[in-house]
């Protein structure tokens, strides 16, 4: 039984450390990219919002 476990956590054994590591780093990077473009979204809204005008009371039609 512990002969399995160890060749399980050999280097190059079917499921290794090294490569629960590397998909945590991808994983991660993923995320991170996910993340990075996601601001970009924000950051339109925000552009459609500070470049709208904004109409005061005075500016409307006395109908609406």
């Amino acid at each position: 039984m512990d002969a399995i476990v160890q060749g399980a956590r050999r280097e190059g054994g079917p499921v290794s450390d090294k490569f629960w590591g590397d998909l945590a780093l991808m994983a991660g990077f993923g995320y991170g990219l996910y993340w990075f473009l996601g601001g970009f979204r924000v950051y339109r809204e925000y552009q459609v919002l500070a470049n709208t005008i904004a109409l005061g009371r005075e500016g409307k039609p006395a109908g609406e």
